[in-house]
């Protein structure tokens, strides 16, 4: 029952993980995918990007970009990611 209820746990946080791009993404989104994993997973967990809308996303990076200490060009490829992926 154990291992029954740690497999469903393992799939539950795999089907919430953000989608990480393939090689057909751009370059950008790609880059905006590895920028996303290792800047703003150090505050809080990886939000999936279809957890919000495309028109959201701006707001909520130019929200935590100073945190996170993002470039413009890094801010810019973030976001590319998010919003490719978003709903």
């Amino acid at each position: 029952m154990r291992k029954a209820a740690a497999i469903l746990l393992g799939l539950a946080a795999c089907a919430s993980a953000p989608p990480v791009p393939g090689p057909n993404d751009s370059a950008g989104v790609r880059r905006g995918h590895e920028l996303y994993m290792a800047k703003c997973t150090l505050c809080h967990d990886a939000v999936p990007p279809g957890d919000h809308a495309r028109s959201e996303w701006p707001r909520l990076v130019d929200r935590f970009a100073p945190r996170a200490r993002l470039a413009p060009e890094q801010k810019a490829e973030i976001l590319a990611y998010l919003q490719e992926y978003s709903r």
